[in-house]
């Protein structure tokens, strides 16, 4: 079933899948959570852009939007991570249809469990300014953030992972929104490509370092380098954007002078890759993919040889 086929005028809406957080409103209707239960349920539709943010830093933007338009994007930042977001306002970004509650057209804030942060649309005093609908027992621990902390500018998150949806419904098209944010990270975090690289330089030197002969360096250095060549490629054709600047743990050289610390920090590395690309062999996780049996091969390989030296 087509997402727009969700809005239907009085006596005629039969849908169960959207009876969840459903409140009347006349021959138009609140909803308390986005329609879009994930991003591939309204990737593509009216152009829905739906797709996953890792970077440290970006922009969500919906200009001019239609009727029945639905679309929803995620935030994510590594575990123990926070978020800080900021609502575009006082100019052409912000115009989304006021209603006291945010329900014909609103944009929804929440953590990626579903804990509601904030439904917004345009102020009635004023278009161009925002008015967040949520009442205060729908809110997040029952705490509403009021108008004038989102209107003030960035608002910190305690979350490290968001969902940002925005659902218009069958009257009134609007200006749209532009949304910024920045993840706030925990010490010892750094860009993919950044640990990564740093993970392959120390991982060459491990084994240069326990292995003597040089034709098992060789043939160590060949396989080495075959896995990370692919796993960077891997990263590039992620379906949700490149993750090469994706947040992820870094960690101490100190880490990969054992063989089997070491597999630990680059399994580390690999489950949180994979939890943030988008594609069919990350789907089900780095422990169900070929890439666990790979770097258990690629250990298997160097003790095997560290005990022929």
């Amino acid at each position: 079933m087509k997402v727009t086929s969700l809005f239907l005028t009085a006596g005629s809406f039969v849908s169960a899948k959207s009876e969840r957080g459903l409140m009347w409103l006349g021959e138009r209707y609140i909803y308390d959570d986005p329609l879009c239960e994930d991003i591939s349920y309204c990737r593509g539709e009216k152009g829905c852009n739906a797709k996953v943010f890792t970077d440290r830093e970006g922009i969500i933007k919906l200009q001019n939007y239609e009727d029945r338009y639905s679309c929803r994007w995620e935030i994510k930042g590594p575990s123990g991570s926070t978020i800080r977001v900021k609502i575009d306002q006082n100019n052409a970004n912000f115009g989304i249809e006021n209603q006291k509650s945010c329900g014909y057209d609103r944009l929804h804030i929440q953590s990626g469990a579903g804990d509601r942060l904030g439904r917004f649309c345009s102020h009635s005093n004023d278009p161009n300014k925002l008015h967040n609908g949520l009442n205060i027992d729908n809110s997040y621990n029952n705490e509403k953030i009021a108008n004038p902390v989102w209107q003030a500018g960035y608002v910190e998150l305690p979350f490290d992972h968001l969902v940002v949806a925005f659902d218009s419904d069958q009257a009134t098209s609007g200006q749209g929104f532009k949304l910024s944010y920045e993840i706030i990270a925990p010490q010892n975090q750094d860009h993919f490509s950044e640990v990564k690289e740093e993970l392959n330089i120390e991982l060459d030197q491990l084994f240069k370092n326990v292995l003597t002969k040089p034709h098992h360096i060789e043939r160590m250095e060949k396989i080495h380098n075959n896995l990370f060549t692919k796993w960077e490629s891997l990263m590039n054709r992620c379906q949700n954007g490149d993750m090469l600047n994706s947040i992820h743990a870094s960690f101490s050289a100190d880490d990969v002078t054992d063989p089997e610390v070491a597999r630990s920090v680059w399994e580390g590395l690999m489950t949180s890759s994979f939890s943030v690309c988008d594609l069919p062999i990350t789907r089900s996780g780095f422990a169900g993919s070929s890439w666990d049996r790979r770097i258990n091969r690629y250990f298997m390989k160097l003790n095997k040889l560290i005990a022929l030296q």
